[in-house]
């Protein structure tokens, strides 16, 4: 007989900085970018609920950029919840599939991203996690 519990769901195996598996979601995206922010030259302005998702900020020759965001798992979710590319700068995702994306958005793909940032994993007293 089930119990009614809820079964957990966890992407595959990538301990990086404390999250032990890939994202699954937005919510999943929105953490592992906020670790990583910093380090890809971003800093977050403002989070929210509506569309766009985020304001961000880039460092760029002449000051720093204001960039409107949108976070998706994948970036097809983009085109599929009718967002108007027109009121975005970049989509933040953790799979890249947009074929036709637009070239004025920019697809910032976080399982591309970490692979060339340190991890910092984590590590039991007794070996690897």
């Amino acid at each position: 007989m089930r119990s009614g519990k809820k079964k957990s769901l966890v992407g595959d195996p990538i301990n990086f900085r404390g999250m032990a598996n890939a994202p699954v979601n937005e919510a999943g995206v929105v953490a592992l970018f906020s670790m990583v922010a910093r380090d890809l030259g971003y800093y977050v302005q403002e989070i929210g609920s509506d569309f766009p998702d985020a304001i961000l900020r880039r460092e760029s020759a002449r000051g720093w950029e204001e960039l409107a965001v949108e976070f998706e798992w994948d970036s097809r979710s983009f085109k599929d919840h009718n967002h108007d590319p027109a009121k975005c700068d970049m989509i933040v995702c953790w799979h890249h599939n947009w074929i036709d994306c637009p070239a004025e958005i920019e697809v910032v793909r976080l399982s591309e991203e970490i692979k060339r940032l340190s991890s910092n994993p984590i590590v039991r007293m007794d070996g690897p996690f």
